[in-house]
């Protein structure tokens, strides 16, 4: 594919970068649409000028990486528009990001999955992190060798809350509701006798 049919194709997605919007959601989105169209990203920085406004073109026309390779780009790139020391501080909130009182598992795990897709977790990386940083109870229903994948997990996280929500739904309804005293059994001893 030539530079200018790239550049076209690449135009056609309406994905464009000034200089202060999200840059690591610039590069997610452009990277998911190459996988999708299957578009090699090693030859997107040729066609990547027609992408970029204002400050961003300005920088890439300085940059003198045209015709880099995609891996080399998106570095140069995203040290220059994130900010000072963004992956440590934001590897510092996916550790103490944990379950809330309340929330969820599914909640919880779009939030944190969304922060480790941003700092490039693998899928290891991502399944430990989760579980680490779940509500305790959870660890108890679901210890760490019962599942190895992210689906498990939240199979598992969510069998627990469905079972939490029952019992604490009819503990609820039995102390709302007059209970019927035991029928006791007429062959039963009593202690006391």
């Amino acid at each position: 594919m030539s530079a200018a049919t790239l550049a076209e194709k690449l135009k056609n997605w309406g994905i464009t970068f000034d200089g202060t919007t999200d840059p690591i959601t610039f590069i997610q989105h452009l990277e998911e649409r190459a996988t999708a169209h299957e578009v090699d990203v090693e030859k997107m920085p040729q066609a990547i000028p027609g992408l970029l406004t204002d400050t961003a073109e300005h920088w890439f026309r300085t940059s003198q990486l045209l015709g880099k390779s995609w891996t080399n780009f998106k570095k140069a790139f995203l040290d220059f528009f994130l900010p000072p020391r963004y992956f440590q501080r934001l590897e510092d909130e996916i550790r103490t990001r944990d379950q809330r009182r309340g929330e969820t598992f599914k909640q919880y795990l779009v939030n944190i999955r969304l922060m480790m897709h941003r700092a490039g977790y693998n899928a290891e990386q991502k399944l430990d992190r989760i579980y680490e940083n779940l509500q305790p109870e959870y660890h108890m229903y679901a210890r760490r060798h019962d599942f190895t994948t992210l689906e498990q997990l939240t199979t598992l996280a969510v069998n627990y809350e469905v079972t939490r929500d029952r019992s604490t739904g009819s503990h609820a309804r039995m102390l709302a509701e007059p209970q019927p005293a035991p029928r006791r059994n007429e062959y039963e001893i009593p202690a006391y006798a």
